[in-house]
């Protein structure tokens, strides 16, 4: 039970809502799938799945200030 409390302080992991997956779409000009952030002290970490091209990405972003920081796309594999 400790080490339960202890791992849920240290991560925190937030399912995207929908409006969250539409504005982050808007930004990276992909059609995201799914998505979780990871909410820190300064920063939020985002790791989505998105489609762009035909192409199904991995998406990857740094937000600081209320800005993105650094946005990378990782991984594509092909839509069936």
């Amino acid at each position: 039970m400790i080490l339960r409390a202890l791992i849920a302080a240290l991560f925190f992991l937030v399912q995207m809502s929908p409006a969250a997956m539409n504005a982050f779409s808007q930004i990276t000009g992909a059609q995201i799938i799914s998505g979780v952030m990871d909410l820190k002290d300064s920063e939020v970490m985002i790791c989505a799945i998105g489609i762009k091209d035909g192409l199904s990405w991995e998406i990857r972003c740094r937000w600081a200030g209320g800005l993105p920081q650094c946005l990378v796309f990782s991984a594509p594999q092909t839509v069936l």
